[in-house]
């Protein structure tokens, strides 16, 4: 029962966690496919006007005022959030909340890992790149960019790993402090039931030595 107990605990948490990550990562998709789409409409304008190739030629990106201003409104104000950035094909760092990371080229091996718990698609990863996180731990999202049909680049978004854990841990107290109950509540109960046998068994013994004693006495009389 105890064992049961603990294993039920451990479920719960991981639920806590995993239920809010894929909420954190259901927010900042959904803001980033939104930027998507008017990027992308942005660039079927200027690719009819200019035959744009790829992201690289698109020396705008830097003048898009809607964009750096969405950007320098939404990130200071959500701590969880570490970046936002534009990354061409060839993994140049095109556009990025943080000015100072533009240019930058994207690592081969920037991301450490994906993380399958927090999607059913394969665009979530924990990366400590350089170039997108400033080398901080983050989950990261990828969304591509198309242009004329083709992958013109990649819209990245990312939220900070520690602060994920301190959220976490904090959405946990409670979970824990109620399986501490539970499985202490069954400790006592499993404990008082061993007492109450014990005892039940020293009173049985009792009243067979009893039985025993008054069947000889009886027999000596």
């Amino acid at each position: 029962v105890l064992a049961i107990g603990l294993w039920g605990g451990w479920r719960d948490l991981s639920d806590v966690r995993s239920a809010f990550l894929r909420a954190e990562i259901g927010r900042l998709r959904s803001h980033g496919i939104r930027t998507v789409a008017r990027l992308e409409s942005e660039l079927e304008s200027v690719d009819n006007n200019a035959g744009l190739t790829s992201l690289q030629d698109a020396d705008w990106l830097r003048d898009t005022v809607w964009l750096q201003r969405f950007w320098n409104r939404v990130i200071p104000q959500e701590r969880q959030r570490l970046y936002a950035a534009i990354v061409s094909t060839s993994g140049d760092v095109v556009m990025h909340s943080d000015e100072q990371l533009i240019g930058l080229q994207l690592e081969d091996a920037w991301q450490s890992n994906s993380v399958p718990e927090a999607s059913e698609s394969d665009d979530v990863f924990l990366t400590r790149s350089r170039a997108l996180s400033g080398n901080r731990p983050a989950f990261d999202i990828v969304i591509p960019i198309e242009l004329n049909g083709r992958v013109a680049g990649f819209y990245h978004s990312g939220f900070d790993q520690s602060w994920f854990d301190e959220q976490v841990a904090t959405r946990q107290i409670v979970v824990r402090q109620r399986w501490i109950f539970i499985v202490g509540s069954v400790f006592v109960v499993v404990l008082l039931a061993a007492v109450s046998l014990q005892r039940i068994n020293r009173h049985y013994a009792a009243l067979q030595q009893a039985i025993s004693m008054a069947r000889v006495k009886q027999l000596a009389d």
